[in-house]
């Protein structure tokens, strides 16, 4: 297990709009942050939205929670077309892995950027926010490749 988070996909919100739900997430690549927001099923916003709120640590009310996809998975043997993944959890200065379900195609989605090397992939579909980050939006259908439109 990896001692810090750094170079994890940050697992940063799920959301709806519109009737459509996705994904937030945050990637480090070559010193720089890009906020992404792609499209998943509904049932892999409601296993999100479990994880993202998912509180272990006693100090609950202290400090920010924060959720890492670890870059670990397995099958899982009981649902077809779920696997588990690994998210490590942290708040403060605690930190631990747990395992949780989550559709394939939102996998697939996670693997495709964790492996991405070239920033030249997200920087032509940048956006600018104004904490000087940049936002991507792949198709709302959670298909495995993102779809890289904007609407």
């Amino acid at each position: 297990m990896r001692d810090n988070s750094t170079n994890m996909i940050e697992l940063v919100d799920a959301i709806t709009v519109n009737d459509l739900y996705f994904s937030i997430i945050k990637r480090h690549l070559n010193g720089a942050d890009y906020t992404l927001k792609f499209g998943v099923t509904k049932d892999d916003y409601n296993k999100l939205k479990y994880i993202l709120t998912y509180r272990p640590f006693e100090n609950t009310g202290v400090g920010v929670y924060k959720y890492f996809y670890a870059g670990s998975y397995q099958k899982n043997g009981h649902s077809e077309g779920v696997s588990i993944i690994y998210v490590r959890v942290e708040q403060l200065k605690q930190h631990k892995q747990f395992q949780f379900p989550i559709g394939n195609l939102y996998l697939s989605n996670l693997i495709w950027f964790s492996e991405i090397k070239d920033k030249a992939i997200f920087e032509p579909f940048a956006l600018a926010d104004t904490a000087g980050k940049t936002t991507e939006t792949a198709h709302p259908n959670g298909n495995a490749r993102p779809w890289w439109k904007f609407w």
